[in-house]
C-alpha cells in the first residue's frame, strides 16, 4: 500500500518494497495528478514492477557491462560499441571518467 503526502508545495509518495521504505517526489503540486500517480504506483507495486535502486558500485557495473560486450560481440562491433562509452559520470564523492575501458 502506498500513500501520498504534501511536502512544501509538492506531493510525495511513500511505499515499502522488500521491507524498505521508499519516498519519492511525484513532481506535482496538483492533488488530482498526485492521486492518479498514486494509483499507477499502487498498480505497479501490486505487479512487482516498482524496484529499489541498486547500491552496486558504478565501476563494478561498468566492468561487468564491458565483459558482456566482449563476450557477445565481434571485435569490430565491440570497438564500435565501446567507442561510445567514453563518458563522464557524476557519482557521489566525485566524477568518474571512462576512457578505453578504464575508470579514471
Amino acid at each position: 500500500m502506498a500513500s501520498i503526502y504534501r511536502r512544501g508545495n509538492k506531493f510525495w509518495i511513500s511505499y515499502d518494497v522488500n521491507d524498505k521504505q521508499i519516498k519519492k517526489s511525484l513532481g506535482t503540486s496538483n492533488e488530482h495528478v498526485a492521486r492518479s500517480k498514486l494509483k499507477k504506483s499502487e498498480y505497479e507495486l501490486a505487479l512487482g514492477d516498482l524496484h529499489v535502486a541498486t547500491r552496486l558500485p558504478l565501476p563494478m557495473i561498468l566492468d561487468a557491462f564491458c565483459k558482456e560486450l566482449m563476450a557477445t560481440r565481434t571485435c569490430k562491433s565491440y570497438k564500435n560499441d565501446f567507442s561510445r562509452l567514453p563518458t563522464i559520470f557524476i557519482i557521489p564523492g566525485g566524477i568518474a571518467l571512462i576512457m578505453n575501458g578504464l575508470i579514471l
